[in-house]
């Protein structure tokens, strides 16, 4: 047996075979500012040490004549305390990881959480007035529900009106315009969220608000900015979109105040109308003259219920550089991409803008989105500071774009890159072409690589870093690891208390950061001290560098396919991981030549500390030792630790050779890790890094939370981001993990346990944190029941699976009646529908009950005429119809300003992207049934009196509006805007259902049947496209190359259905619910009823964990099925 040496300047303990580290050590002393300890081991280290004899008893096995060591001063206890505080220990490192997360999380939470204050306007220099007369406003914007489909609308219109002339008629300096833009027009747009639906038909007729200030130079482009007046049915549209529209009111009195000099740009203003249902108002406006001079736009718009306004999307660089001109910046591109990528499924006039276009910015508010489209999107769910936020941001961005100089907009080939944004603590703002970044991006995949594998050669050529293949994949293992951790948990609560995000921000969060931290605190500890390596947390850097690499490469990727400008944290944690990898390995060349010079004492100090440290890795308690008993025991422990291996007695060429076996020369260098380069690491990744992980997850997670109310897949990916800001942040300490202080482990299992009970045991609703609901009330004048003389009106109601009956249940209509309710899933995404027979609505006014009750008097549907357009003869010389066919209708709807008609026919249904829709062309008359009852001459002479096949054509008061789409339209909406019009006349041109399937008679179902599939004939479909485009010059040549057979029917034998008919199901909508009708009189008193008390009721005694909001256009519809 080997002889023990009396010098203590050597390597670690090695097991009594000397081939590995011992286990069996007792906790090492690491304090030196106990005394007790500190003498205690001093006189150990001091005293002279017994010799084993060797082998068979002959003596030592040739011991080297050694001198005592040189006692311990206290400058050296000095310095090695310093070195146990300031070095990679539990405690330094522990206190600098609580206090960094604490600070970002002090520091971004107000900022995305708490509302703005209300001073920001006369901060940013604007005199307060111009506020306080926006605030009264907004006062009065919010006095009523005012859908397009209201009376309330035209009294928020006129209010808008009157309040810009009396600013413009007050403006002694600037040239100010305004206009009441009345217009009507018929065009065709595909479907707001779903482009692949095309043929979607709108007839609109608009009343916008355009106000122009007169720019100093009136050959530059205009600027404009735009918000719309209208409501949904259930809100007061305080913030979606009052806000926008006082903020503008407030600018208009800005530019009008005789301290305010003109604009370089002109500025036009666009207070629009029915933004809500197909964001028609912004469509009016490119019928209007003005809007082919503007370059620019801002349009302001509120998807949520106060807080920030935040920047969500901007067209290009061009414009967004702009924003910087923002005095409380609030700006992500994040949200940006998720309108691109179809996340957001939600528009706002923006797209109209751009699709025309116009480059631009869209600034809305953006939560709660649970208050957003209900009745507490009110006053009183805002605050002054929230329209504050708005208006000043939007007068600085406005002023800046009206003052840029001719091709600022384009000045740079960069202008027109889409952009890429973020705001600091809400002050500041970066804005960056996604060109730039691009190419930053392209460099860094390859230079980064370069240059660490070069560094890393370099490294390994100087033996600076003896890592071989030890110790490699533990930081990629453990990460992979947590990080299954942590979803599981966040599955296991969305499938035990799904909706707890909705009211819970901060608990999910923190259990999964700290499910994260604890799973790679026991990993990589466990490793450490199982199978130390040199530089643990460098191993780590660059495992997790090579994790980033890789997502760099995804990220690029996603900028060159489909302009990703949301994934700019990617290349700020490569940059900062790069850096701090870069640093730690030029940290060990530099430190390379302190190896050749270092005395015994110097590396036995080295080597005590490494073994301190070892045990302190995994748990070892740092705290004073309480007795002198145990400060002796930890003396000798460490004393005895340092026993049991040789090692050369030349104190100047004590180096790396001096050690004999691969795992002594790992434990020497692993002592390197000692230094104090993992606090500018640790500097250098986590604050910066922290900050955009947090404040980036944070505005995600409160803009998106409330999603998980609109479905199964919409809940899971709330849990998706929720997990992923868990674990980056968690990853950010990774490499560093394993050194915390055994405290912050116990924090963070009270942590787990005390968040984790909030997450799956606490109410997922509540009156701060409701689930919305969709409400509607149907009445079909085709059910039977209503010849019977009952009067069903359906109450259907959308919401989440297992929500929806209990709200309903417990109504009192439905208990006191004993009414059935019915619930069938909706979609495939955990939703359902409910419905029950409601109390009967009363959306006009009568004569009395019975009148006003009388739903054929609100809908009625008059089929004035269908004929075919082109005939040909048999062999037999009978006539038989070719087609296409002409119909006209006369749509009466009370009271209504919306309808919708949809179209079907044996084997198509409207919404069908399989199939083509047979009706070509609509054509909207601009008269009265009275004027078709009682024909007039009409006004324009060149109208004909008759057809050239002798059928008299209907007089027409003024000139009709007529789309022709021959990719076939799927559906009309119309409005109207004149309370007192009887309705809407309208002319179809289809094509019967023989061209589109020539065969297949045994498919044949009803046109009042969901339509089947179309199985149409190509090459006839391709001959029709093809001379249907060449308009009237088709309607011959397409008798001469059709193949037609004998086998066309008037009805299928089996069903009986038409197939030359066209089905139509008409739909008119009532927006009003929060005032009353007439249903008699009596001298000198009305009698009135509330007009929907089925939603009434619903809204006084449902709970107040729902909030309500329509599912339709209106709140009440009435629908009528015809066949032309």
């Amino acid at each position: 047996m080997a002889a023990a040496s009396s010098d203590i300047g050597q390597p670690l303990l090695t097991s009594a075979d000397g081939q590995g580290p011992s286990h069996d050590l007792a906790p090492s002393y690491n304090d030196l500012s106990n005394p007790q300890a500190f003498d205690k081991l001093n006189q150990r280290l001091t005293a002279p040490q017994e010799v084993a004899s060797g082998p068979n008893g002959s003596g030592p096995s040739a011991p080297p004549k050694q001198t005592a060591p040189e006692p311990l001063t206290f400058g050296r206890a000095a310095k090695n305390l310093f070195t146990s505080t300031f070095g990679f220990n539990k405690i330094p490192f522990s206190f600098l990881f609580i206090f960094t997360y604490l600070l970002v999380a002090l520091v971004v939470t107000p900022v995305q959480v708490l509302p703005p204050p209300g001073d920001l306007a006369t901060d940013a220099g604007y005199p307060e007035k111009f506020l306080l007369g926006s605030w009264t406003d907004l006062q009065e914007i919010s006095r009523y529900f005012h859908p397009y489909s209201s009376h309330a609308n035209d009294i928020v219109h006129d209010y808008i009106l009157n309040k810009a002339r009396d600013i413009a008629s007050h403006s002694s300096i600037t040239t100010i315009h305004t206009r009441d833009d009345t217009r009507k027009f018929l065009f065709e747009e595909p479907d707001v969220f779903d482009p692949e639906l095309t043929g979607r038909a709108v007839y609109f007729e608009g009343n916008n608000v355009l106000v122009k200030i007169q720019g100093n130079d009136s050959a530059l482009g205009s600027i404009l900015i735009s918000a719309h007046y209208d409501s949904v049915p259930t809100a007061y549209g305080t913030t979606d979109d009052g806000a926008g529209i006082a903020s503008m009111l407030g600018i208009l009195r800005y530019y009008a105040d005789e301290k305010t000099p003109p604009p370089l740009r002109s500025i036009i203003f666009n207070f629009n109308n029915d933004e809500e249902f197909g964001l028609l108002g912004a469509q009016a406006f490119f019928r209007h003259p003005w809007s082919n001079d503007v370059e620019a736009f801002l349009n302001l718009e509120g998807t949520g219920a106060g807080g920030r306004a935040v920047l969500f999307r901007a067209s290009d660089y061009g414009v967004a550089k702009h924003y910087r001109a923002a005095s409380a910046p609030h700006a992500n591109s994040i949200f940006q991409q998720g309108f691109t990528d179809g996340y957001i499924r939600s528009e706002t006039d923006y797209k109209v803008y751009t699709s025309n276009g116009l480059r631009g910015l869209d600034v809305a508010f953006y939560k709660p989105r649970n208050l957003y489209h209900t009745r507490r999107d009110s006053i009183s769910g805002t605050t002054y500071g929230a329209l504050s936020h708005m208006f000043t941001n939007a007068l600085d961005v406005v002023r800046s774009m009206s003052s840029a100089p001719a091709g600022d907009f384009n000045a740079t080939a960069d202008d027109i890159s889409p952009a890429v944004y973020f705001d600091i603590l809400g002050q500041y703002i970066v804005v960056l072409p996604l060109d730039q970044l691009f190419q930053a991006q392209a460099i860094g995949i390859i230079a980064g690589p370069i240059i660490i594998v070069g560094l890393l050669l370099l490294v390994l050529k100087t033996n600076s870093w003896h890592i071989g293949l030890r110790g490699w994949f533990r930081g990629i293992i453990s990460l992979a690891i947590s990080s299954a951790a942590a979803v599981a948990t966040a599955k296991w609560i969305e499938s035990k208390n799904e909706l707890v995000v909705i009211s819970q921000t901060f608990s999910p969060l923190l259990l999964l950061f700290s499910i994260f931290l604890l799973t790679n605190y026991f990993i990589l500890g466990f490793a450490a001290y199982i199978y130390p390596v040199h530089d643990q947390k460098l191993v780590i850097f660059l495992e997790i560098f090579i994790v980033l690499w890789g997502l760099l490469v995804v990220s690029t990727i996603h900028i060159s396919e489909r302009n990703a400008t949301g994934e700019y944290i990617i290349p700020i944690l490569y940059i900062v991981y790069l850096v701090a990898v870069v640093f730690g390995l030029l940290g060990l060349l530099f430190s390379t030549t302190d190896d050749l010079t270092r005395t015994k004492e110097e590396v036995a100090e080295e080597e005590e500390s490494l073994l301190n440290n070892r045990y302190d890795s995994y748990g070892a308690n740092e705290s004073d030792y309480d007795s002198e008993a145990e400060a002796e025991a930890a003396a000798e422990a460490a004393v005895e630790a340092t026993q049991g291996v040789p090692h050369s007695s030349n104190a100047q060429q004590h180096t790396l050779a001096d050690h004999k076996t691969t795992k002594e020369k790992i434990q020497h260098l692993a002592s390197k890790s000692l230094s104090l380069d993992w606090s500018i690491q640790f500097l250098l990744v986590v604050p910066i890094s922290a900050y955009f992980v947090y404040s980036s997850g944070l505005l995600t997670f409160e803009a998106l939370r409330e999603n998980a109310q609109e479905g199964a897949s919409r809940a899971s990916g709330v849990y998706t981001e929720l997990t992923v800001v868990a674990v980056v942040l968690g990853a950010l300490v990774l490499p560093f993990v394993h050194r915390l202080h055994t405290l912050v482990p116990v924090v963070l299992l009270g942590t787990v346990i005390v968040c984790g009970y909030i997450s799956l045991c606490f109410p997922a609703l509540s009156y701060d944190s409701p689930i919305k609901i969709r409400w509607i009330q149907s009445i079909d004048l085709d059910d039977t029941a209503v010849v019977n003389g009952s009067v069903p009106a359906t109450v259907s109601v959308l919401a989440r699976q297992g929500f929806a009956y209990d709200v309903l249940s417990d109504l009192p209509s439905i208990k006191r009646d004993s009414l059935p309710i019915t619930c069938r899933p909706f979609g495939t995404d955990d939703n359902e529908v409910c419905s029950y027979e409601g109390p009967r609505p009363y959306v006009i006014d009568g004569a009395s009950k019975e009148e006003a009750g009388d739903y054929s008097r609100w809908l009625n549907v008059t089929v004035l005429s269908t004929h075919n357009n082109v005939k040909k003869k048999d062999s037999v010389s009978t006539e038989e119809d070719f087609g296409p066919f002409t119909g006209s209708i006369f749509i009466e709807a009370k009271d209504s300003r919306v309808c919708s008609l949809s179209f079907n026919t044996t084997i198509y249904k409207s919404g069908d992207k399989t199939a083509s829709s047979p009706v070509r062309t609509v054509t909207v008359f601009h008269d009265s049934l009275d004027d078709i009852k009682e024909p007039q001459p009409p006004s324009n002479s060149s109208l004909r009196s008759s057809d050239e096949d002798g059928q008299t054509r209907l007089p027409r008061v003024t000139d009709p509006d007529t789309l022709k789409y021959y990719k076939g339209i799927n559906d009309l909406t119309v409005h109207k805007l004149n309370w007192t019009q009887q309705g809407y006349h309208l002319e179809f041109v289809w094509i019967p259902r023989w061209f589109e399937n020539n065969s297949n008679k045994d498919d044949d179902k009803k046109a009042t049947s969901k339509a089947i599939p179309l199985q149409k004939n190509e090459n006839y479909m391709a001959t029709f496209n093809s001379k249907m485009d060449q308009r009237e010059k088709n309607q011959q040549r397409l008798i001469n190359v059709l193949d037609y057979e004998s086998d066309l029917e008037e009805e299928d034998p089996t069903t009986g259905a038409d197939k030359k008919a066209l089905g139509i199901e008409v739909r008119c909508y009532w927006g009003e619910y929060d005032s009353e009708s007439i249903i008699g009189s009596v001298p000198g008193k009305e009698t009135t009823v509330r007009k929907v008390p089925a939603l009434d009721e619903v809204l006084e005694y449902g709970p107040n964990w729902v909030t309500w909001t329509n599912w339709a256009a209106g709140l009440v519809e009435v629908k009528k099925y015809i066949e032309l």
